[in-house]
């Protein structure tokens, strides 16, 4: 058994999570769980709120039914991109590689939807995802 672990241990994997990910996982629940909150929030609300959107954004050559569509569609995607990244960090904080495969996939569309928005403040949460996969991935040799 000791000489199990001796060659775990020199390969990086000696059973033990590191703090990183778990501070790390910490964090991305509270993130996702909150994102996904709030877009569900605006699920239940769009009929609350369409008219007020309609009025403010410039929704061009779309009827209103299109434009509820489409941001249903969207809240959906992004929702699952919070569960998918939520259960990629559990999984990870549980010391198994397929979290990070989970996580960055689904927090990589995330980060890319935010990018493509070219708002400052999506930028800025774009960049703190990619921090979020790229700390992950640092992490991954002490994963198994």
């Amino acid at each position: 058994m000791e000489e199990l672990d001796e060659v775990l241990e020199t390969q990086g994997q000696t059973g033990e999570i590191p703090s990183t990910v778990k501070t790390l996982a910490i964090l991305a629940y509270i993130g996702n769980i909150l994102w996904a909150l709030l877009f569900l929030l605006v699920f239940v609300m769009i009929d609350l709120i369409i008219e007020e959107l309609v009025n403010k954004l410039p929704v061009a050559e779309m009827t209103t039914d299109q434009f509820v569509t489409y941001l249903m569609i969207g809240c959906g995607v992004l929702i699952l991109c919070c569960i998918v990244s939520f259960i990629g960090a559990l999984k990870m904080s549980k010391g198994k590689k397929i979290g990070f495969v989970l996580y960055a996939v689904a927090n990589g569309i995330w980060a890319v939807l935010l990018f493509m928005g070219g708002t400052p403040q999506g930028i800025v949460c774009g960049a703190i995802s990619v921090g979020f996969i790229i700390g992950f991935g640092t992490q991954l040799k002490h994963l198994r």
